[in-house]
Protein backbone atom coordinates (compact mmCIF):
# COMPACT_ATOMS: atom_id res chain seq x y z
CA UNK A 1 0.00 0.00 0.00
CA UNK A 2 2.86 2.42 0.83
CA UNK A 3 4.42 1.68 -2.59
CA UNK A 4 1.15 2.55 -4.35
CA UNK A 5 0.90 5.85 -2.44
CA UNK A 6 4.53 6.68 -3.33
CA UNK A 7 3.89 6.05 -7.05
CA UNK A 8 0.74 8.20 -6.92
CA UNK A 9 2.72 11.05 -5.28
CA UNK A 10 5.38 10.81 -7.99
CA UNK A 11 2.66 10.90 -10.68
CA UNK A 12 1.14 14.01 -9.10
CA UNK A 13 4.54 15.69 -8.93
CA UNK A 14 5.22 14.98 -12.62
CA UNK A 15 1.77 16.30 -13.54
CA UNK A 16 2.45 19.54 -11.67
CA UNK A 17 5.85 19.85 -13.39
CA UNK A 18 4.25 19.34 -16.82
CA UNK A 19 1.66 21.99 -16.00
CA UNK A 20 4.41 24.42 -15.10
CA UNK A 21 6.12 23.76 -18.44
CA UNK A 22 2.90 24.52 -20.32
CA UNK A 23 2.34 27.72 -18.40
CA UNK A 24 5.90 28.98 -18.88
CA UNK A 25 6.76 29.11 -22.58
CA UNK A 26 10.40 29.93 -21.81
CA UNK A 27 10.80 26.62 -19.91
CA UNK A 28 12.47 23.90 -21.95
CA UNK A 29 10.57 20.61 -21.99
CA UNK A 30 12.49 17.82 -20.25
CA UNK A 31 14.96 20.03 -18.43
CA UNK A 32 12.97 20.38 -15.22
CA UNK A 33 14.71 18.95 -12.16
CA UNK A 34 18.03 17.95 -13.70
CA UNK A 35 20.11 16.03 -11.25
CA UNK A 36 23.17 15.70 -13.48
CA UNK A 37 24.35 15.81 -17.07
CA UNK A 38 22.25 12.97 -18.47
CA UNK A 39 18.75 14.09 -17.50
CA UNK A 40 17.82 16.65 -20.15
CA UNK A 41 16.55 17.33 -23.66
CA UNK A 42 17.27 19.64 -26.59
CA UNK A 43 15.89 23.17 -26.25
CA UNK A 44 13.37 24.53 -28.79
CA UNK A 45 12.03 28.01 -28.02
CA UNK A 46 11.35 31.46 -29.51
CA UNK A 47 12.36 35.08 -28.94
CA UNK A 48 11.37 38.30 -30.68
CA UNK A 49 13.89 40.22 -32.73
CA UNK A 50 15.15 43.47 -31.17
CA UNK A 51 14.81 41.94 -27.69
CA UNK A 52 17.06 43.51 -25.08
CA UNK A 53 20.16 41.97 -23.55
CA UNK A 54 19.34 39.75 -20.59
CA UNK A 55 15.97 38.71 -22.03
CA UNK A 56 15.12 35.19 -20.82
CA UNK A 57 15.60 32.62 -23.56
CA UNK A 58 14.93 29.48 -21.54
CA UNK A 59 14.68 28.56 -17.87
CA UNK A 60 16.57 25.31 -17.30
CA UNK A 61 15.25 24.75 -13.78
CA UNK A 62 18.40 22.77 -13.14
CA UNK A 63 20.95 22.93 -10.37
CA UNK A 64 23.91 24.29 -12.35
CA UNK A 65 26.05 24.74 -9.27
CA UNK A 66 26.20 21.07 -8.29
CA UNK A 67 29.67 20.08 -7.09
CA UNK A 68 31.77 18.74 -9.94
CA UNK A 69 29.23 19.70 -12.62
CA UNK A 70 29.52 22.69 -14.92
CA UNK A 71 27.92 23.87 -18.15
CA UNK A 72 29.14 25.77 -21.21
CA UNK A 73 27.71 27.17 -24.43
CA UNK A 74 29.33 26.66 -27.83
CA UNK A 75 28.42 26.64 -31.50
CA UNK A 76 27.92 29.12 -34.35
CA UNK A 77 25.50 31.38 -32.48
CA UNK A 78 26.67 30.80 -28.92
CA UNK A 79 27.77 34.42 -28.56
CA UNK A 80 24.09 35.44 -28.67
CA UNK A 81 23.54 33.73 -25.29
CA UNK A 82 24.98 33.57 -21.81
CA UNK A 83 24.37 31.28 -18.83
CA UNK A 84 22.86 32.93 -15.77
CA UNK A 85 22.57 30.43 -12.92
CA UNK A 86 19.61 28.25 -14.00
CA UNK A 87 18.73 30.08 -17.21
CA UNK A 88 20.00 30.98 -20.65
CA UNK A 89 19.64 34.66 -21.53
CA UNK A 90 20.05 36.81 -24.64
CA UNK A 91 23.38 38.55 -25.14
CA UNK A 92 23.02 41.78 -27.16
CA UNK A 93 24.43 45.30 -27.10
CA UNK A 94 24.03 48.67 -28.78
CA UNK A 95 26.28 47.46 -31.60
CA UNK A 96 24.85 43.96 -31.70
CA UNK A 97 21.09 44.02 -32.23
CA UNK A 98 19.10 40.85 -32.76
CA UNK A 99 17.83 41.44 -36.30
CA UNK A 100 15.94 38.59 -37.96
CA UNK A 101 16.52 40.03 -41.42
CA UNK A 102 20.29 40.12 -40.86
CA UNK A 103 20.82 37.08 -38.65
CA UNK A 104 18.28 34.70 -40.15
CA UNK A 105 15.22 33.03 -38.62
CA UNK A 106 16.99 30.62 -36.22
CA UNK A 107 19.86 30.78 -33.74
CA UNK A 108 21.64 27.51 -32.97
CA UNK A 109 24.06 26.66 -30.18
CA UNK A 110 25.09 23.72 -28.01
CA UNK A 111 24.82 23.37 -24.26
CA UNK A 112 27.52 21.04 -22.94
CA UNK A 113 27.61 19.46 -19.51
CA UNK A 114 30.80 18.36 -17.79
CA UNK A 115 31.27 16.24 -14.69
CA UNK A 116 34.73 16.52 -13.18
CA UNK A 117 35.94 18.12 -16.45
CA UNK A 118 34.69 15.18 -18.48
CA UNK A 119 32.13 15.87 -21.18
CA UNK A 120 29.00 13.92 -20.36
CA UNK A 121 26.29 15.30 -22.67
CA UNK A 122 25.56 17.91 -25.35
CA UNK A 123 22.12 19.41 -25.95
CA UNK A 124 21.02 21.50 -28.94
CA UNK A 125 19.74 25.03 -28.37
CA UNK A 126 17.45 26.11 -31.23
CA UNK A 127 15.81 29.53 -30.91
CA UNK A 128 13.44 30.82 -33.54
CA UNK A 129 13.62 34.61 -33.99
CA UNK A 130 10.08 35.96 -34.25
CA UNK A 131 9.60 38.73 -36.78
CA UNK A 132 8.84 42.31 -35.75
CA UNK A 133 7.68 44.96 -38.19
CA UNK A 134 10.84 47.07 -38.07
CA UNK A 135 11.51 47.75 -41.76
CA UNK A 136 10.01 50.21 -44.23
CA UNK A 137 9.48 49.40 -47.91
CA UNK A 138 12.36 50.22 -50.26
CA UNK A 139 12.00 50.94 -53.96
CA UNK A 140 14.02 48.67 -56.24
CA UNK A 141 16.86 50.68 -57.77
CA UNK A 142 16.06 49.56 -61.30
CA UNK A 143 12.56 51.07 -61.12
CA UNK A 144 13.57 54.51 -59.84
CA UNK A 145 15.00 56.18 -62.91
CA UNK A 146 14.35 58.85 -65.51
CA UNK A 147 11.81 57.78 -68.10
CA UNK A 148 11.03 58.72 -71.68
CA UNK A 149 7.42 58.59 -72.89
CA UNK A 150 6.23 59.50 -76.37
CA UNK A 151 3.61 62.23 -76.54
CA UNK A 152 1.66 59.93 -78.86
CA UNK A 153 1.13 57.35 -76.08
CA UNK A 154 -2.63 56.68 -75.77
CA UNK A 155 -4.41 57.49 -72.53
CA UNK A 156 -4.97 54.44 -70.24
CA UNK A 157 -1.68 52.88 -71.34
CA UNK A 158 0.60 51.41 -68.66
CA UNK A 159 3.62 53.67 -69.09
CA UNK A 160 5.89 52.26 -66.39
CA UNK A 161 5.90 49.96 -63.38
CA UNK A 162 7.38 50.49 -59.93
CA UNK A 163 8.40 47.86 -57.41
CA UNK A 164 9.32 48.05 -53.75
CA UNK A 165 10.34 45.34 -51.32
CA UNK A 166 9.91 44.99 -47.57
CA UNK A 167 12.42 43.01 -45.53
CA UNK A 168 9.56 41.90 -43.26
CA UNK A 169 7.69 40.49 -46.30
CA UNK A 170 4.71 42.76 -45.74
CA UNK A 171 2.28 43.35 -48.60
CA UNK A 172 2.84 46.66 -50.37
CA UNK A 173 0.46 49.01 -52.15
CA UNK A 174 1.31 51.98 -54.36
CA UNK A 175 -0.40 55.33 -54.87
CA UNK A 176 0.22 58.67 -56.54
CA UNK A 177 0.95 61.68 -54.36
CA UNK A 178 -1.74 64.08 -55.54
CA UNK A 179 0.34 67.02 -54.30
CA UNK A 180 3.13 66.26 -56.78
CA UNK A 181 3.41 68.70 -59.70
CA UNK A 182 2.09 66.47 -62.49
CA UNK A 183 -0.07 63.97 -60.59
CA UNK A 184 -3.00 64.62 -62.96
CA UNK A 185 -1.19 62.83 -65.77
CA UNK A 186 -0.97 59.47 -63.98
CA UNK A 187 -3.02 57.00 -61.97
CA UNK A 188 -2.67 53.60 -60.30
CA UNK A 189 -5.78 51.46 -60.87
CA UNK A 190 -4.54 48.33 -59.06
CA UNK A 191 -2.75 49.49 -55.89
CA UNK A 192 -0.78 46.27 -55.39
CA UNK A 193 0.39 46.01 -59.03
CA UNK A 194 2.78 48.96 -59.18
CA UNK A 195 1.52 49.72 -62.72
CA UNK A 196 1.38 53.45 -63.45
CA UNK A 197 -1.16 54.41 -66.12
CA UNK A 198 -1.31 57.53 -68.28
CA UNK A 199 -4.52 59.39 -67.43
CA UNK A 200 -4.14 62.57 -69.51
CA UNK A 201 -2.85 63.17 -73.08
CA UNK A 202 0.74 64.32 -73.40
CA UNK A 203 1.76 67.26 -75.56
CA UNK A 204 5.42 67.88 -76.20
CA UNK A 205 4.69 71.33 -77.58
CA UNK A 206 3.28 72.50 -74.22
CA UNK A 207 5.12 70.36 -71.64
CA UNK A 208 8.35 68.45 -72.15
CA UNK A 209 9.06 67.33 -68.57
CA UNK A 210 6.82 65.78 -65.91
CA UNK A 211 7.47 65.07 -62.23
CA UNK A 212 5.38 62.73 -60.10
CA UNK A 213 5.82 61.29 -56.59
CA UNK A 214 4.78 57.71 -55.89
CA UNK A 215 4.37 56.19 -52.42
CA UNK A 216 4.89 52.55 -51.45
CA UNK A 217 3.12 51.65 -48.21
CA UNK A 218 2.65 48.53 -46.08
CA UNK A 219 -0.90 47.32 -46.45
CA UNK A 220 -1.44 44.78 -43.67
CA UNK A 221 0.39 46.29 -40.70
CA UNK A 222 -0.61 48.63 -37.91
CA UNK A 223 2.34 50.93 -38.57
CA UNK A 224 1.78 51.31 -42.33
CA UNK A 225 5.43 52.19 -42.85
CA UNK A 226 5.92 53.81 -46.25
CA UNK A 227 8.47 55.36 -48.55
CA UNK A 228 8.29 57.56 -51.61
CA UNK A 229 10.25 58.26 -54.77
CA UNK A 230 10.19 61.07 -57.33
CA UNK A 231 9.98 60.08 -60.97
CA UNK A 232 11.04 62.43 -63.77
CA UNK A 233 9.45 61.74 -67.14
CA UNK A 234 10.74 63.25 -70.36
CA UNK A 235 8.03 63.70 -72.99
CA UNK A 236 9.39 62.64 -76.37
CA UNK A 237 8.18 64.57 -79.39
CA UNK A 238 5.96 62.65 -81.78
CA UNK A 239 5.18 63.38 -85.42
CA UNK A 240 1.82 65.07 -84.92
CA UNK A 241 2.35 68.62 -86.22
CA UNK A 242 2.30 70.06 -89.77
CA UNK A 243 5.21 72.14 -91.09
CA UNK A 244 4.85 75.85 -90.42
CA UNK A 245 5.86 78.69 -92.71
CA UNK A 246 7.69 81.56 -91.05
CA UNK A 247 7.27 84.15 -89.78
CA UNK A 248 4.39 83.13 -87.55
CA UNK A 249 1.20 85.11 -88.15
CA UNK A 250 -0.23 84.84 -84.64
CA UNK A 251 -3.91 84.01 -84.33
CA UNK A 252 -4.11 82.95 -80.67
CA UNK A 253 -1.80 82.72 -77.68
CA UNK A 254 -2.13 81.82 -73.99
CA UNK A 255 0.19 80.59 -71.24
CA UNK A 256 0.56 77.13 -72.73
CA UNK A 257 0.16 77.44 -76.51
CA UNK A 258 0.02 79.69 -79.52
CA UNK A 259 -1.57 79.23 -82.93
CA UNK A 260 -0.11 80.63 -86.14
CA UNK A 261 -1.37 80.96 -89.68
CA UNK A 262 0.96 80.80 -92.64
CA UNK A 263 2.07 84.20 -93.96
CA UNK A 264 1.23 85.42 -97.48
CA UNK A 265 4.48 85.93 -99.37
CA UNK A 266 4.48 88.72 -101.98
CA UNK A 267 7.08 89.89 -104.48
CA UNK A 268 7.25 92.27 -107.41
CA UNK A 269 8.46 90.76 -110.66
CA UNK A 270 9.58 92.83 -113.66
CA UNK A 271 8.32 91.48 -116.93
CA UNK A 272 11.09 89.89 -118.94
CA UNK A 273 13.47 89.33 -116.05
CA UNK A 274 14.93 85.86 -115.74
CA UNK A 275 17.31 84.05 -113.40
CA UNK A 276 17.00 86.62 -110.62
CA UNK A 277 16.57 86.01 -106.90
CA UNK A 278 13.10 87.06 -105.79
CA UNK A 279 12.98 89.22 -102.71
CA UNK A 280 9.78 88.08 -100.96
CA UNK A 281 7.99 89.97 -98.24
CA UNK A 282 7.62 89.56 -95.25
CA UNK A 283 10.75 87.48 -95.70
CA UNK A 284 12.31 84.57 -97.57
CA UNK A 285 10.09 81.53 -98.03
CA UNK A 286 11.01 79.32 -95.10
CA UNK A 287 9.21 76.60 -93.15
CA UNK A 288 10.09 74.47 -90.13
CA UNK A 289 8.82 71.16 -88.83
CA UNK A 290 5.96 71.77 -86.39
CA UNK A 291 7.44 69.01 -84.23
CA UNK A 292 10.40 70.98 -82.94
CA UNK A 293 11.80 67.98 -81.12
CA UNK A 294 12.06 66.09 -84.42
CA UNK A 295 13.03 68.96 -86.75
CA UNK A 296 12.64 66.73 -89.77
CA UNK A 297 14.12 68.10 -93.03
CA UNK A 298 11.56 69.67 -95.35
CA UNK A 299 11.30 69.90 -99.13
CA UNK A 300 9.44 72.50 -101.18
CA UNK A 301 7.55 72.34 -104.43
CA UNK A 302 5.40 74.72 -106.41
CA UNK A 303 1.86 74.03 -107.45
CA UNK A 304 1.52 74.80 -111.14
CA UNK A 305 -1.51 76.69 -112.33
CA UNK A 306 -2.15 78.50 -109.06
CA UNK A 307 -2.55 82.25 -109.61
Amino acid sequence: MALIELKWSLFQAKAVCSLLVLLCPRTATGMSGWGGCLDGQDVFTTIRENSHSGELVVELMAETTMEGVHWSLAGNDADWFFLDETSIRLNTSADKVLDREAQGPVLMAELSCYEDDTLQSVYRIMVEILNENDNSPVFAENTVKSLNISELTPVNTVVFKVQATDADNDKIIYFIDQASPDAEYFKVDLPNSGEVILSKPLDYETKTMLTVTIHASEMNTAEHFNTSANFIITVVDGDDQYPQFLPCMLLFQDETSHICTSPVYTVNVTEGEEDVVLDFSPGPIHAVDGDRGLSSPLSYETMMGVS
